[in-house]
């Protein structure tokens, strides 16, 4: 019983260690400075040229305080891909994506925590 207890955990623990792209995202610490981005609607694809995890479930990730680039994808069954996003993360700011569709523009928007508009993608 005990080898296949650490047979077991052995698998366990390579299976998570493995899920993992080369140079994927990862989130800011907890305990260092950060920003908040949440995405309602949109899917991020790729945060500073690195590509989000494919299995995450919800649209939140940390930021380190920095200029930031963001890629995302929006649509459940005809998936659009919008033009890269730029702004400057800022610790203890958080920050909205969402789709806008108005007529024939389609954009996606990020804001900050009071609303304001800091970015604007077209789709592509």
């Amino acid at each position: 019983m005990t080898r296949f207890t650490a047979l077991w955990s052995l698998l366990v623990a390579a299976s998570f260690s493995g899920c993992a792209y080369p140079n994927q995202f990862r989130n800011a610490r907890t305990d260092s400075p950060h920003a908040i981005l949440i995405g309602h609607g949109v899917t991020v694809t790729h945060i500073n040229d690195q590509p989000t995890a494919f299995w995450h479930c919800r649209e939140k990730f940390r930021l380190p305080p920095s200029p930031t680039t963001v890629r995302t994808v929006a649509g459940h069954w005809k998936v659009h891909d919008y033009r890269a996003l730029q702004f400057t993360a800022e610790a203890n700011h958080s920050y909205s994506l969402r789709r806008e569709q108005t007529g024939a523009t389609d954009h996606v928007v990020l804001s900050d925590g009071q609303g304001r508009i800091i970015a604007k993608a077209a789709r592509q």
